[in-house]
């Protein structure tokens, strides 16, 4: 069990919080932290894309995790942290928003919803209710006193972000300041005197067991652990019926095919052309949310494709699919299941941003800027990422631990439209109401599971 939540108010500050309200993020605030947040992951996945096979990561997660490092920190590390993730808000500011979007990604998983209710049963603020018809009551419904009442029929969406600090045993103090920055900004449990396995379970628990490890082991001079977790289930807002799936031909290159499980339907999306590449977007039955699948062209690799999908591109593909009207597909769209794993302190050094894994780290905003305090700096950045689609729809979690440590010192068609997913593609699952990248990827080759 995760040692006991840290929570110290002091008095004068119950009393400052009962006469001032608390502030709240700017909506253009919110979508200045996701650009940066997508942005930092399109850079991250063109370093870690040279390795072979299929990728899967959350820029969110990522970034989220890099955040909170980031509210701890102080000085030149971290100016050039807030240069090499694409920051354009303040620390003040980019902790708030955090905050707002936050709110946003768990405001999905609402089971007391009345538009939850199952059909012509009304929400009554505590349950849903109906008239028996035909002496009987809806599924999910019971009769009770002459009234069929029930609970909401669950939520179209799950979606859960959460953020941690926690501190390991060898771990030196942590700054009251932060604590509270990390709790009130952050929503962050704060967990003294962990260990590893207990780290472990708390990102199984929030990933519902599809992340079941991030970290190994602790180092002896370990230092607070940051971690967030990540995790989504929704259903296709048009699903792909099992009895349409076959094997289909796969192109794995020009030269070689493998025949995958395929699925099909006909229906109607927002297809939008682009230079090298076409794009459809897949709707969940919460409209907010939606995978962008984008298919190289004839000719082009996947690699160019990847190239050109910048940030900048990445922001014009997904305004030009929220425009586009819905037309008449038949998508062609293989199963597939990846799983990704990546040490980031690499890619995130040679982006620029050293200082945080040096020596000469300044995160006295996280251990206080008392002489006495240990100098602490970033040691480890592990991601850790899965995601599962199927006829039904999507299952994906991530996590992402930044590992401290002790430093040394200093258009209409009637006829369907064609979109046959048969050759590698990249994907991106976005929340279209705060504008996150909440994962992304390439899928090279379904077959693969890891």
């Amino acid at each position: 069990m995760l040692g006991r939540a840290v929570c110290r108010w002091a008095a004068p500050a119950l009393l400052l919080l009962a006469v001032m309200p608390a502030p709240q993020a700017r909506a253009q605030d919110v979508k200045a932290l996701t650009r940066a947040y997508n942005a930092s992951g399109v850079a991250l996945y063109r370093e870690l894309a040279g390795a072979p096979g299929n990728i899967v990561l959350s820029p969110y997660s990522i970034g989220s995790a890099l955040a909170m490092a980031r509210a701890g920190a102080r000085g030149d590390t971290e100016r050039q942290m807030a240069s090499v993730l694409k920051h354009s808000l303040s620390r003040d500011a980019t902790d708030l928003a955090n905050g707002a979007l936050l709110a946003i990604l768990n405001g999905y998983d609402r089971t007391s919803r009345p538009d939850y209710c199952p059909k012509a049963a009304r929400w009554t603020g505590t349950r849903c209710e109906a008239a028996p018809e035909g002496g009987g009551c809806p599924l999910s419904m019971e009769l009770e006193g002459g009234t069929c009442v029930g609970r909401p029929a669950g939520p179209s969406a799950i979606l859960v972000a959460a953020n941690a600090l926690l501190v390991p045993k060898s771990a030196g103090p942590v700054a009251e300041d932060y604590k509270a920055t990390l709790r009130d900004r952050y929503a962050a449990a704060v967990h003294q005197d962990v260990r590893a396995d207990e780290i472990n379970a708390w990102v199984k628990t929030k990933t519902a067991g599809k992340i079941e490890r991030i970290v190994d082991a602790l180092d002896p001079d370990a230092g607070p652990v940051l971690v967030n977790a990540v995790y989504l289930k929704a259903d296709w807002a048009s699903d792909f019926p099992a009895a349409n799936t076959r094997e289909d031909d796969f192109r794995l290159s020009a030269r070689e095919r493998v025949r995958v499980p395929t699925m099909h339907q006909d229906a109607e999306f927002a297809l939008v052309e682009r230079t090298g590449y076409r794009a459809i977007r897949l709707e969940y039955t919460e409209r907010s949310l939606a995978m962008l699948v984008a298919l190289p062209n004839e000719g082009e690799g996947i690699a160019q494709v990847a190239r050109r999908l910048d940030a900048g591109e990445l922001a014009a593909l997904s305004r030009a699919l929220q425009r586009a009207p819905r037309r008449p597909v038949a998508v062609a769209l293989p199963r597939f299941k990846a799983t990704f794993s990546a040490d980031l302190v690499a890619p995130l050094q040679k982006a620029g941003m050293r200082l945080a894994f040096s020596d000469d780290a300044d995160f006295s905003g996280m251990s206080g800027p008392t002489r006495a305090a240990a100098r602490l700096k970033i040691a480890s950045v592990k991601h850790r990422a899965v995601i599962e689609v199927t006829e039904a729809g999507t299952e994906a979690a991530a996590a992402t631990s930044v590992g401290m440590v002790t430093a040394s010192a200093p258009i209409e068609r009637t006829t369907p439209i064609p979109f046959v997913v048969d050759r590698p593609f990249l994907f991106l699952v976005v929340d279209t109401a705060s504008g996150a990248v909440l994962f992304q990827g390439r899928i090279v080759d379904p077959r693969q599971r890891e």
